[in-house]
C-alpha cells in the first residue's frame, strides 16, 4: 500500500492498534475460558461431575472490572439441567466459582412421554380456550428446591395470546416418563395487584387481580394458572369476557346489577375463599387438586334463577336471578358449586338416587364451611343454604333473615327435604334428598337434638367433622355409595383420624343413628 501524507499515515496506524486490541482482547477472554475449563477438569469430582468439558458449556463470557467473568451452562448426557449453571471469576490467573451445578445427576435420558402429549397436558392445565403458543424442550429437573428427586422433563412453555384467554405465559415441567406434572410457574411478566370488590353479599373485599397498562383484570394470579372472572353478558354459550376496569375497584355494593362488576367481585371472592379452605384444611391444590385454572362465569342468561358447575369447561356459572333470586353469587353458593368439582375428582358420586343427594350433601357441607372460614361480618355464618341470595330477605334494599334455600339443621323446614332416611328416599330429588346427610353432618359438627328421632347427639366441632367428611369422600366412598355405605365411609375415615372407639368415632356412629341410619 502507498501512503500519500500524514494523515493517512495516522489512520493506518490506529487501524491496526485497534486490530491488535481487539485481538488481544479477544485471545485474553479466551485464555481466561481455557484457564477456568482446567479448573472444572481439575476439580470435576468436588462438583459432581465425570466430564466436564462435555457437562459445561459456555453461555458468554467477557471481562470485568477485575479479571473476567464466564458462564457455564450444565448438561446431562446433552439434556440441559434446568437451572444448573456456574459462573467462573477469573482474576490473575486464578477461578473463584459461583456455584449451581447439580451434582452426581443419574437419569434415565430416554422420553416415555411425547412431546405432543405433554403439551397437551400443559395447555389443559392451564384452561386454554383460544389458540395457545406453544415450546417444549427435554431437561433435567434436579433434586433439591424444585424437586425432590432428579427427573427428566418436557419443560413446555404456553403464551396465550387471542380474543379469548387473558394474556398469560406458563412454563409446566412435566415428567418424560409419566406425563405427571412436577412444577408450573407463571412466567408472564405482568403486575399482580390488589384491588377492592365492592361486592354484594360480603362489604368491601380484597382481591387479587391482574393489570396490564392501565386495565385491571379479575384474573387472579396468585391461585391456580390465573383464575378468571367473565361476564357472559346475558349469553348462555361462549366464554365471555374477562371482568376489567380501568380503576382499582370493581362493584358498587348493589345486589341490582347497577355496576355488572359487582357480580364478578363477589364471584372473584368466593372462589378465592373456597380455593383457600381446601388448601388450609386439607393441602389441596385447586378444585382437581393439580391447580388446574378455574373460571367462573357471571350474568349467564336472561333471569336464569340458578348456577351450576361444569367439568367440561372447569368453570363456575351464576344467573342473576328473577323469581327467587338476587344474583346467585353468595359465598355458600359459590363454595356448594365448586365442591361438586372436587366431588367428581373424588368419590364421584353419581348425581341420582341415594348417592345423588349424598352429592348434593356434600356441596351444601363444604359450602357451609367455606363460609364460616370466611366469618364475614355482613354474611354472619350459620346452617343456612343460599340465605344471602334469597330475594325475599331483602326489603328495600336491607337485608332481613326470614328463609333461605335449604336448612341443614332443620331440612324439613323447606317443605321439601326429610330429616329422616327412609327405604324411599332414593326417589326424591336429589336436592331434597341430602336433607338427612345434612342434618347429620350439622348434629355431628354442632351438637342438638334430632329433629327426626329426638336423639341427642354431643357435636365434635366444624373442622373435625369436616376432616372425617373430606376424607370419607377422598378414600373410602365410590360412586354408587348410598347412605348406609356413607355411615361406613364416615367410621372409617374417623377411625383413620383419630382412631377406632374414639369420641369422634362414636360422634359418627351417633350422628348417623339420629337420621336412622345404622
Amino acid at each position: 500500500m502507498v501512503i500519500h501524507n500524514a494523515k493517512q499515515v495516522f489512520s493506518a496506524l490506529l487501524a491496526g492498534l485497534a486490530f491488535s486490541i481487539c485481538a488481544y482482547a479477544q485471545s485474553s477472554v479466551d485464555e481466561a475460558v481455557g484457564i477456568a475449563r482446567n479448573y472444572f477438569r481439575a476439580n470435576a469430582a468436588n462438583y459432581g461431575l465425570t466430564d466436564s468439558d462435555r457437562e459445561l458449556t459456555v453461555r458468554s463470557a467477557r471481562a470485568a472490572t477485575k479479571g473476567y467473568v464466564i458462564r457455564f451452562d450444565q448438561n446431562y448426557r446433552g439434556v440441559p439441567v434446568f437451572e444448573g449453571e456456574a459462573i467462573a471469576h477469573v482474576a490473575n490467573g486464578g477461578v473463584t466459582v459461583t456455584n449451581a451445578l447439580r451434582p452426581n445427576l443419574a437419569v434415565d435420558t430416554r422420553p416415555v412421554v411425547t412431546s405432543q402429549a405433554a403439551v397437551v397436558t400443559a395447555v389443559r392445565a392451564i384452561g386454554a380456550r383460544g389458540s395457545a403458543d406453544t415450546t417444549s424442550a427435554l431437561e433435567i429437573l434436579p433434586k433439591g428446591s424444585r424437586s425432590a428427586l432428579d427427573f427428566l422433563v418436557w419443560h413446555v412453555k404456553v403464551m396465550l395470546e387471542n380474543d379469548v384467554d387473558q394474556p398469560t405465559k406458563w412454563d409446566y415441567l412435566i415428567d418424560a416418563h409419566t406425563g405427571l406434572v412436577l412444577w408450573s410457574f407463571n412466567s408472564l411478566e405482568t403486575a399482580g395487584v390488589t384491588v377492592t370488590g365492592k361486592t354484594m353479599y360480603s362489604g368491601d373485599v380484597t382481591l387479587n387481580a391482574s393489570r396490564g397498562g392501565f386495565l385491571y383484570t379479575l384474573v387472579d394470579p396468585t391461585r391456580g394458572s390465573g383464575n378468571a372472572t367473565d361476564d357472559m353478558h346475558g349469553r348462555t354459550s361462549g366464554k365471555g369476557t374477562v371482568v376489567s376496569s380501568t380503576k382499582a375497584v370493581f362493584g358498587d355494593n348493589s345486589i341490582n346489577n347497577t355496576d355488572p362488576d359487582t357480580a364478578g367481585a363477589d364471584a372473584a371472592f368466593g372462589v378465592s375463599a373456597t380455593w383457600d379452605y381446601y388448601l388450609n384444611m386439607f393441602a389441596r391444590n385447586g378444585i382437581d387438586n393439580n391447580g388446574r385454572k378455574t373460571y367462573s362465569r357471571v350474568h349467564y342468561s336472561r333471569g336464569y334463577d340458578n348456577a351450576f358447575w361444569d367439568d367440561s369447561c372447569f368453570c363456575m356459572t351464576y344467573g342473576d336471578g328473577q323469581i327467587y333470586f338476587y344474583p346467585l353469587v353468595a359465598i355458600d353458593i359459590t363454595g356448594h358449586e365448586l365442591s361438586h368439582g372436587v366431588m367428581s375428582a373424588e368419590a364421584n358420586l353419581t348425581y341420582a338416587g341415594e348417592p345423588g343427594g349424598l352429592n348434593e350433601s356434600n356441596s351444601d357441607i363444604f359450602g357451609t364451611m367455606v363460609e364460616f372460614a370466611v366469618n364475614n361480618a355482613f354474611d354472619t355464618p350459620e346452617w343456612w343454604i343460599g340465605e344471602r341470595s334469597w330475594r325475599a330477605n331483602w326489603v328495600n334494599g336491607q337485608y332481613v333473615q326470614t328463609a333461605a334455600l335449604r336448612y341443614m339443621e332443620n331440612p324439613p323446614k323447606d317443605g321439601k327435604s326429610p330429616a329422616c332416611w327412609s327405604s324411599g328416599i332414593g326417589g326424591l330429588d336429589v336436592h331434597y334428598s341430602s336433607g338427612p346427610n345434612n342434618h347429620m353432618f350439622y348434629l355431628l359438627a354442632h351438637g342438638g337434638t334430632s329433629v327426626c328421632n329426638g336423639q341427642l347427639v354431643t357435636g365434635i366441632g366444624n373442622d373435625k367433622s369436616a376432616r372425617i367428611w373430606y376424607e370419607a369422600i377422598s378414600n373410602w366412598m365410590n360412586s354408587n355409595t348410598d347412605y348406609h355405605g356413607a355411615r361406613t365411609a364416615c367410621l372409617s375415615a374417623a377411625t383413620t383420624l383419630y382412631g377406632a372407639g374414639s369420641a369422634e368415632y362414636n360422634a359418627v356412629a351417633a350422628a348417623y343413628a339420629a337420621i336412622n341410619v345404622n
